[in-house]
Protein backbone atom coordinates (compact mmCIF):
# COMPACT_ATOMS: atom_id res chain seq x y z
CA UNK A 1 0.00 0.00 0.00
CA UNK A 2 2.84 2.39 0.78
CA UNK A 3 4.44 1.69 -2.61
CA UNK A 4 1.14 2.48 -4.36
CA UNK A 5 0.74 5.77 -2.49
CA UNK A 6 4.34 6.80 -3.06
CA UNK A 7 4.21 6.16 -6.80
CA UNK A 8 0.99 8.15 -7.09
CA UNK A 9 2.49 10.97 -5.05
CA UNK A 10 5.64 11.09 -7.19
CA UNK A 11 3.59 11.36 -10.38
CA UNK A 12 1.48 14.11 -8.82
CA UNK A 13 4.59 16.00 -7.75
CA UNK A 14 6.08 15.82 -11.26
CA UNK A 15 2.87 17.16 -12.75
CA UNK A 16 2.43 19.90 -10.15
CA UNK A 17 5.99 21.05 -10.74
CA UNK A 18 5.46 21.58 -14.47
CA UNK A 19 1.88 22.81 -14.98
CA UNK A 20 -0.49 25.33 -13.51
CA UNK A 21 -3.77 24.32 -11.98
CA UNK A 22 -5.39 27.65 -12.79
CA UNK A 23 -8.79 27.16 -14.33
CA UNK A 24 -8.56 30.49 -16.11
CA UNK A 25 -5.51 29.25 -18.04
CA UNK A 26 -6.40 25.72 -19.10
CA UNK A 27 -10.15 25.28 -18.43
CA UNK A 28 -9.77 22.38 -15.95
CA UNK A 29 -8.24 20.00 -18.50
CA UNK A 30 -4.95 19.67 -16.66
CA UNK A 31 -6.75 18.84 -13.40
CA UNK A 32 -8.55 15.93 -15.05
CA UNK A 33 -5.37 14.77 -16.76
CA UNK A 34 -3.40 14.94 -13.53
CA UNK A 35 -6.05 12.95 -11.68
CA UNK A 36 -6.08 10.24 -14.34
CA UNK A 37 -2.28 10.03 -14.27
CA UNK A 38 -2.14 9.68 -10.51
CA UNK A 39 -4.83 6.99 -10.60
CA UNK A 40 -3.07 5.14 -13.43
CA UNK A 41 0.15 5.08 -11.44
CA UNK A 42 -1.64 3.68 -8.42
CA UNK A 43 -3.42 0.98 -10.42
CA UNK A 44 -0.20 -0.03 -12.20
CA UNK A 45 1.57 -0.44 -8.87
CA UNK A 46 -1.43 -2.32 -7.49
CA UNK A 47 -1.13 -4.78 -10.36
CA UNK A 48 2.56 -5.27 -9.57
CA UNK A 49 4.10 -3.45 -12.52
CA UNK A 50 7.68 -2.24 -12.43
CA UNK A 51 8.34 1.50 -12.17
CA UNK A 52 9.15 1.83 -15.89
CA UNK A 53 5.80 0.36 -16.86
CA UNK A 54 4.11 2.56 -14.29
CA UNK A 55 5.45 5.71 -15.93
CA UNK A 56 4.56 4.38 -19.38
CA UNK A 57 0.95 3.85 -18.28
CA UNK A 58 0.96 7.29 -16.70
CA UNK A 59 2.09 8.96 -19.91
CA UNK A 60 -0.59 7.10 -21.87
CA UNK A 61 -3.22 8.30 -19.39
CA UNK A 62 -2.12 11.89 -19.89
Amino acid sequence: MIKILLSSEIVGAFIANQITFGEEVTDCQDENGAASCVNAAGVAQLLGEMIEQTFQVTSIAM
